[in-house]
C-alpha cells in the first residue's frame, strides 16, 4: 500500500470514527491537517476511499459469517456465490437482448433517414 493510499486510509478511519462519511473533501481536508500537504489527485484519493470501503465490507461480511458454525458458513458463502453467478448470467442474457433490440432499432432508423 503507498504513503498516500495509508494516509487516506488513515483519514477515512478517524472520519468514521468521528461519525462522518468520507469525501474526497473531507480525506483531503484531514490529510492536509495531518501532514501539512495536499497527496495525490482527487480520482487517487476517491479510488481510496473506494477500497477502504470494500475492506470494510470485507470485514463486516467475515465478522458475520464467522458467528455462524463452520458448516453453515460456507453454505452461506457458497450460496452467496451461486446467488450473485445466476444474477450475473441473467443480466447477460438480457444485455444481449437489449443489445439485439438496439441494433433493430438503429437499422430502422437508418432505413427511414434513407427515405
Amino acid at each position: 500500500m503507498s504513503e498516500r493510499q495509508n494516509l487516506s486510509w488513515a483519514a477515512c478511519d478517524a472520519l468514521a470514527a468521528e461519525g462522518k462519511k468520507p469525501s474526497i473533501g473531507l480525506v483531503r481536508e484531514w490529510t492536509i491537517a495531518s501532514t501539512g500537504a495536499k497527496k495525490g489527485s482527487d480520482g487517487d484519493v476517491q479510488r481510496d476511499i473506494s477500497l477502504w470501503y470494500a475492506d470494510l465490507l470485507k470485514l463486516k461480511r467475515t465478522q458475520a459469517v464467522s458467528a455462524l458454525p463452520d458448516p453453515v458458513a460456507a453454505l452461506t458463502r457458497d450460496l452467496w456465490q451461486l446467488s450473485v453467478d445466476c444474477a450475473n448470467d441473467q443480466l447477460a442474457a438480457e444485455r444481449q437482448s437489449l443489445d439485439l433490440d438496439s441494433n433493430v432499432v438503429k437499422s430502422h432508423l437508418t432505413q427511414a433517414i434513407l427515405i
